[in-house]
Formats: C-alpha cells, structure tokens, sequence
C-alpha cells in the first residue's frame, strides 16, 4: 500500500483578499458563485467577488505546481492559501486521485477552446478544455498527507489539472 504514496516537498502560504482576485498566475479556476458554479482559463483574469445577482463564495485557481484557495467571510472579505508544490523545506506524503468529470461523454460539444457537457436532465457544464465527443474528462486532485507521531494525517487537498482518459466502470477485485 506505502507504493501508493510519493514524497513531496510543499509549503502553503496564507492570504487574504477584500477586492477583485488576479488569477493570471494560474491555468484553470473553480469558481462557487452564490448562484452556481463556473469552471473558467485564467489566463489575463482578473476574478470579480460579485456579479449581477451573485457573489463569490469560494475559488480554487490551480496549475500542476500551485493552487489558489478562497473562502469568503460573512464580512465579505476572503481567506485562504496558496499551495505551492516543489517549495519550502516540508516533506509530506501525497496521493493522487483522478475523479470523472459530470456528463455524459457522447454528448460532449467542443468549440474552439472550451466543451459544453450534458446529460439527459438538462444541467450542463462548460470546461475550459477540448474534450471530444466519447471522451470523458478528470480532475486530478492532489492529497497530502503528514506522518507525525506514525499517524497518517490528511492536512490539505488540491486540484492540479484536467486529464481526458478512459472512464472505466468499476469491478470488484476477487
């Protein structure tokens, strides 16, 4: 099971915003509005805290070597940190997971730079990636973990970027 793991050197910072969030520094941001949630490029993006009608609740801006994370204060104000991978003098054990994106893969419509997809009960999702029809698109999130006292303990999580593989249906090992 240990092989499952890898080492890794990381720090995280924290921040604090009350103003619009630059996001340039990024490739990809989930973005939880009070009225829905946006997956969005970062690239020259400057994020506004409202909208019309809405407000941001939350935000995670990632690449492969960092990730942006917000949380909105009942002040309006926001906290959070920035997880830089590669960084600082801590060695913490992470595992990676690669979890299915929502939607059916042989509907997926791709334009230029981004794919709507669908299902059968009407909700649709816009990624900022090409997926093409039949493909199924992941999120890979990055979970560490620190060994103090011989314990496992699970100390932060992240999203590192979007893969397109092959969903495959899950089966019993015997």
């Amino acid at each position: 099971m240990a092989e499952m793991f890898k080492t890794i050197k990381s720090k995280d910072e924290p921040i604090s915003r009350s103003e619009s969030i630059e996001l340039s520094d990024y490739k990809y941001a989930v973005c939880y509005w009070s009225d829905g949630v946006e997956i969005v490029s970062c690239e020259e993006m400057q994020l506004p805290t409202s909208r019309e009608n809405a407000f941001l609740l939350e935000v995670r801006a990632f690449d492969t070597n960092k990730e942006l994370y917000l949380t909105r204060l009942p002040d309006g104000n926001y906290i959070g940190r920035v997880r830089m991978d590669e960084k600082g003098d801590t060695e913490l054990l992470i595992y990676e997971e690669y979890h299915k994106v929502w939607g059916d893969p042989a509907k997926n419509q791709v334009s230029e730079t981004n794919t709507l997809l669908s299902e059968d009960r009407g909700i649709e999702l816009t990624l900022p990636i090409e997926v093409e029809k039949g493909k199924t698109a992941f999120i890979q999130v990055r979970n560490y973990f620190s060994k103090e006292g011989g314990d496992l303990k699970l100390i932060d999580w992240r999203f590192v970027t979007f893969k397109i593989m092959e969903a495959k249906p899950y089966q019993d090992s015997e």
